[in-house]
């Protein structure tokens, strides 16, 4: 059970699922707006789980850390607010291109090449 959840949350089994659905709704009709908010919701749910998991290893590794920080608390709210921003905008940035590229598809040839 284990070795399945580890394969069916792999990267290529996320992209395979993905791109199985934005076929599916390029051949029913969708349009471009509707498949890069598809996309682009998946990239910030990715993304909001990784932040909430982040900030929570980061909030329990401060102890250990207290010594190599260098005129910030152990506990920020600050920092860690700027570092959740920061990284959430460059999360869905990097979703933005093949959001895109999901967008531009024909629904034909994906259909063809299922």
């Amino acid at each position: 059970m284990t070795l399945r959840l580890v394969r069916e949350s792999s990267p290529a089994a996320c992209r395979a699922a993905i791109r199985r659905s934005v076929w599916l709704s390029r051949s029913v009709g969708a349009n471009t707006s509707s498949v890069l908010r598809l996309v682009l919701g998946h990239g910030a749910i990715l993304a909001g789980l990784g932040l909430i998991v982040g900030l929570a290893a980061s909030a329990a590794a401060t102890r250990l850390l207290t010594a190599m920080l260098f005129r910030v608390k152990p506990v920020d709210p600050l920092t860690y607010a700027a570092v959740a921003v920061v990284l959430g905008f460059v999360t869905v940035a990097a979703s933005y291109v093949p959001a895109r590229r999901a967008s531009r598809m024909d629904p034909m040839t994906a259909l063809r090449e299922d």
